[in-house]
């Protein structure tokens, strides 16, 4: 009970901190071609941009459309007039001097000071660590390791099993509603692509009609970009079909691949090997494809608690290099338990 109310309170905080975010006003510091994508990171991800702060013997960017607060040299007064909670540094692009003079004003006013090392890297996890007497900030490869394998293994297959048993007369119900009200077979099997590339069967239970399973006839209706092939109103779903889909029952049978080993409970979502290239990879999206086929694809993620098929292509793609750059087991058992929760309304089910 511990455990659950712990995660229940972290669930909470973070469906809060969502819904209502903090307003934190936000100022960059610095003269320099960089400034310019920072800026639109700030902007792009819901910051309160307050404003350019200019190194002493620095001048404004022309093009760039951000007032101007004044110079490092009056920072504690921009930080009043203004009402700055954070300010940016790009402190490989000012002289040493100056980035400590305003740090130490900063600290003195208590407002965060972040040192912005450049452009994310996607295939990189950034941590803080301390040796040799030294603050040193390290780039580490987005690997697990064989520990963190064995947990995660050990995790699904016990669940897998325990949902597996505990929902067995509700796989047995809509079984029998799939074979009545439609002529074919119960499950749908495909196949995906899963770790390193490689195929395997995918299983669902069937919302369409028997035959009508190519896309071709339907592909001027298709309402997403990249490797997503997703409508709103699919004409090749039956009655019962919809149903399953609303609540995402289809994807029930899924249960007995993470069983076996071919995906887990949570990951990127498995996509068609006919979306990918023969080798399970991307030659439009290398980056994004090589970091996905170093996990095991998973039932539910990130992807499924965002929005899901309201989401455009490039947004999950960014939400699978998310999850796999932060993944632990925590972060498992937040998407879980937060998943029921999404089901129940249904968001961007289709």
């Amino acid at each position: 009970m511990l455990t659950f109310g712990r995660y229940a309170r972290l669930l909470a905080t973070w469906k809060v901190e969502r819904r209502w975010p903090t307003a934190e006003r936000v100022a960059v510091v610095a003269h320099h071609s960089l400034t310019r994508s920072v800026v639109e990171r700030v902007r792009q991800y819901g910051g309160s941009l307050a404003g350019l702060v200019l190194p002493m013997n620095g001048e404004a960017l022309g093009d760039l459309a951000v007032p101007v607060l004044g110079s490092t040299a009056k920072l504690a007064e921009l930080i009043n007039a203004a009402q700055i909670d954070r300010i940016l540094l790009l402190e490989q692009y000012l002289p040493v001097e100056e980035v400590a003079a305003c740090t130490s004003v900063a600290k003195r006013m208590g407002v965060v000071v972040t040192r912005v090392i450049g452009e994310h890297e996607a295939d990189a996890r950034a941590e803080i660590s301390e040796q040799y007497g030294l603050r040193l900030l390290e780039m580490r490869p987005v690997l697990f390791t064989r520990k963190q394998e064995l947990a995660k293994r050990t995790f699904d297959a016990v669940a897998a099993a325990v949902l597996l048993f505990l929902l067995t007369p509700l796989l047995v119900a809509i079984a029998i509603a799939v074979r009545v009200t439609s002529r074919g077979p119960i499950l749908y099997c495909s196949r995906r692509v899963g770790r390193g590339g490689r195929h395997f069967t995918f299983l669902k239970f069937r919302t369409m009609y028997t035959g009508m399973e190519d896309r071709r006839t339907v592909a001027a209706l298709n309402e997403k970009g990249g490797h997503l092939f997703k409508i709103r109103q699919d004409p090749r779903v039956t009655a019962v079909g919809r149903i399953l889909r609303r609540w995402s029952l289809d994807e029930l049978p899924q249960l007995i691949n993470v069983l076996v080993g071919d995906m887990s409970m949570v990951g990127p979502r498995p996509l068609p090997a006919s979306d990918l290239d023969p080798d399970g990879q991307s030659k439009e999206f290398c980056a994004w494809a090589d970091q996905r086929s170093r996990v095991v694809p998973g039932i539910t993620g990130l992807w499924q608690i965002r929005g899901r098929s309201e989401l455009p292509f490039e947004k999950m793609v960014e939400l699978d290099i998310e999850y796999i750059r932060a993944w632990s087991l925590a972060l498992d058992l937040r998407i879980l338990l937060e998943t029921p929760l999404v089901l129940v309304t249904g968001r961007g089910a289709y």
